[in-house]
Order: structure tokens, then sequence, then C-alpha cells
């Protein structure tokens, strides 16, 4: 070994500094690698004013994270802050399995399938709560004591002290720019070698900090409460984000994996991909409509040839959805009746690729970026466009404001129906009643769009920049399939 390199190690070794991996952290990954758990908790942010509310479940290597929506019950919202159409009262199911991740909405119908890649916010793992200064998405245990960013400026060095009762970790790393970027873990040995503060220091300033307080949940100890701080907010003296564990179960009588029907994907459901699905999940073309048989994907007509011929049935979460499906659909047919509407104008018109639209202002900016970009307005007109938007969003914004709690007791009397209604003829009778109230409440919405939005939009491009878009989108041939 040269002796540069020789006098180099012994200098880090005298200084206290070292490359190994401290025998303090390793205990904090083994604590916290439960096999099974059973977690509800909520993520509250003070920078956005909204919470989510999750359940964690852990079964060995898999996992299923159910998102079940802001203190309204609200999972996905647009823009504007509005409940996004379709989403209202619904819960977001995850199963994280074999590297992919299964999402619906826990009822049944239809499923989404990608990668589960790391760091995502639908593949985050609870059990790494608390165990980074700077990670809203919880990676792996493993991936966030030792992947913590540190190692891309250049070597991580190591160094434990005792401060009190606590054991103190820290790894900081010389950059190449200069700077000193360190982490530091306080950690208390007596608690399953937990860290009740972790905090991330440039140049000896801290920049983002973790304090965790620390609860016995049956045999182990976890966080409770984990506030994170950030600098530039409120000065680093208010958090920014907190998450409170409310209810945890590790390692007791849970099961040993997990399966798609565990978050209602069974026999029947329609399956939507964005990757290719390992071998041995997928068998057929790899084209078309491809659904679930309850072992594997399967294409949508083999599935039918299966069920038609008495081979498969269908699960009961896709029975459940069917029935509530048909519901639907009837009553949507009868609301429009006598009111000159059908079904199909009652869904809204396709406006700019945009349906519903008319009648839902939190997509209305989205409408306005497609129409400037369809005729490729200059600035001036960009900027009336812009103009325009703003008044239309505000008296569409200040109608649902008024109507809030009607829109709300609406849903909940809906979805109420469609939980509980084993009559079919009795729910779509009681859909049709309300989503007819819908239809009127929604009227002041529509007109703000058709009469003010579209008309004054419709007024900007010149005859050339129509023509551009005509030449740029001409319509299908008469015959022939757009």
């Amino acid at each position: 070994m040269p002796l540069v390199h020789i006098l180099l190690c012994a200098f880090v070794l005298d200084d206290g500094w070292a490359p190994d991996a401290p025998k303090e952290l390793l205990a904090v990954e083994q604590a916290r690698m439960h096999r099974k758990a059973y977690i509800d908790w909520t993520r509250r942010s003070f920078e956005k004013n909204r919470a989510s509310h999750y359940t964690s479940k852990l079964a060995n290597d898999d996992q299923i994270v159910i998102n079940r929506g802001d203190d309204d019950g609200v999972v996905f919202r647009d823009r504007m802050g509005h409940p996004v159409r379709g989403f209202k009262g619904k819960a977001h199911y995850v199963l994280l399995k074999d590297g992919l991740r299964w999402n619906s909405d826990g009822r049944g119908g239809t499923a989404y399938l990608d990668v589960a890649t790391r760091g995502h916010q639908l593949s985050s793992d609870v059990r790494a709560l608390g165990l980074a200064p700077n990670q809203i998405v919880q990676q792996d245990v493993h991936s966030t004591l030792w992947d913590f960013g540190l190692e891309r400026h250049g070597q991580v060095l190591y160094r434990t002290e005792q401060q009190g009762e606590l054991r103190v970790v820290r790894a900081k790393v010389h950059t190449p720019r200069g700077t000193v970027r360190e982490t530091v873990w306080w950690i208390d040995s007596k608690k399953d070698w937990n860290p009740v503060r972790v905090a991330y220091l440039l140049d000896g300033e801290v920049r983002r900090e973790t304090r965790i307080t620390l609860a016995r949940f049956g045999g182990s100890w976890f966080p409770e409460s984990v506030a994170r701080f950030r600098w530039n907010y409120k000065d680093g003296k208010e958090p920014y984000e907190l998450i409170t564990v409310h209810a945890a179960t590790f390692d007791e009588d849970l099961p040993d994996e997990f399966r798609p029907e565990d978050i209602a994907v069974d026999a029947g459901t329609s399956v939507f991909s964005t990757v290719p699905p390992p071998r041995g999940l997928f068998t057929g073309p790899g084209t078309g409509l491809t659904s679930w048989d309850g072992e594997r994907i399967v294409s949508y007509k083999e599935l039918l040839r299966r069920i038609r011929a008495g081979e498969l049935e269908y699960g009961p979460a896709f029975r459940r959805i069917n029935r509530i499906w048909r519901m639907e659909a009837e009553a949507e047919m009868r609301a429009g009746d006598g009111q000159g509407t059908g079904a199909v104008e009652l869904e809204g018109p396709d406006r700019l690729g945009l349906a519903l639209v008319d009648r839902t202002p939190g997509l209305w900016e989205e409408y306005v970026s497609r129409f400037i970009r369809k005729y490729k307005l200059g600035r001036e007109q960009v900027q009336k466009a812009q103009t325009i938007l703003r008044v239309c969003q505000e008296q569409g914004n200040n109608y649902i404001g008024r109507k809030r709690e009607q829109l709300k007791a609406l849903d909940t009397a809906e979805q109420h129906i469609k939980d509980t209604a084993d009559d079919e003829a009795i729910g779509v009778g009681k859909l049709t009643e309300i989503l007819k109230q819908r239809r009127k409440m929604e009227r002041p919405l529509i007109h703000i769009f058709e009469d003010q939005l579209v008309p004054r939009l419709d007024r900007l491009p010149t005859r050339r920049q129509r023509k551009a878009a005509e030449a740029a989108n001409p319509p299908p041939r008469e015959g022939r399939k757009p």
C-alpha cells in the first residue's frame, strides 16, 4: 500500500472519522426491518394546508398503501383545490409486489399497473419514517439510511459519540466544490435504536431537520410523530410538515403475502399497464384490452371466452362494481329525460380533449393552455386569454364556494346509495333524483364556460391563425374513422 494512502488512513482514524458503517446505524436498520406491519398514519402539510390519511400494510416483501384522502375524504383535487370528478369519496389503493405497483380505487373494475419506482410517492415505505432529515417520500429502510444523497458528492465518512443518553452518528462528505455536507442522527439505544432527531447540515448550518417523538406500539418502539423543519420555511422555527402515527401493529398474526385481490383486483378487472408485465404474469397478445383472470393478465377476448364457456367466474368485486355501473348508466339516461338531453350530452362535450370541462373550473386553465397551443397565440393574445380565464374562474369558484355544502351532501348521498342499494331498480331511482339535482346546480358553471369563456377566447385568433390550425388538424374524411 502506498505510504501516502497509509498516512491518510491513519489521519482519518486519528481524527475519529472512518468510512466503515457505524454499528449504531446497523442496529437502527435491524430494528426497523419489521416483516409484517399494519400502520395508520397522517401526513399534514402546513405549507399546503392539507392533510392526507394513509394505512400501510406489510407482508414480508409485499406492501399495500391506502390513501384515504384528506380531511374531507378527497383523494385527488385539481389545481384550484376542487375534488376531481370521479374520485370523490374513493380511496386510492396501491399494491407493491414483485417490483410492480398495482393501483385501484379498492372497489373493483379497473386497475393500473406500472413499475414500483423507488422514491415515488406511492412507493413509500412507512418503516423508514423518521430516519432521514429531508425525505418526504420514504424509500425502503436500507436506502434511507445508506443512500441518502451524500454519497453522490464523494467518500462518506462516519464518526460516533455519546451525548447524554443518546448515541450520535455523524456522516459527512467534502464535495468537489469545497462545501461540507453532513447528516447527523441522535439515537436512543434504549428505545429499539430509534432516532429522536435527524439533521442535515451544509457547511455547519442546519438546513433540514426531523424531530421524532417515540411511543411503544405493542412490544415495539416506533415514531408517534415526526415533525419536519426546513431552513427556508418560517426560518426553521416551525414545522412545514407533521406525520402522526395513530395505530401500529408489528410482526403479529398478519398475512404472509398480499395479492391483487386484496385491493379489489379480481377476475374480470380491466388492467391498463404502462410497462410490459413480466413473463409468467401475462399471456396472450401484447396489444388490445387486457384483464386479470385471478392468476395472470389475459386478453379481454380470452377472458370472455372462458367466462362464456363456464371455465371462469367474475370475482365478487367485479360483480359488485358492474352492478353499480349499470345503475349509473340507467340513472344518467333517466336524468336526461324530459330535458331534451341524453346520456352523451350529460357527460359534457369533449372540448380540446377535456371531458366535463364545461362544468369543472379546475380544468379551464388546461383548456385555455390547449387553446393557446392550438392557435399559436402571440404574447398579447396570451395575456388577454389569461385575463379571460381569471375572470371566469373567479366566478366559477365563487359559485362552487357558495354551493360547497350542498354539493358535498349530494356526493355523500350518492355514495351511500351505491354502497347499500340491494335492489337495483330502487337504487337507479334514487340516483336519478340526485343526478337531476346535480345537473341543475351545474348549469351556472356551464353558462360561464359556454357564454363567457369560450366565445371570448374564440374572438382572439386571427383569420390566418385559424387557417393554420385547421391545416394542422384537418377534420376526418367522411366515412372513415378519425
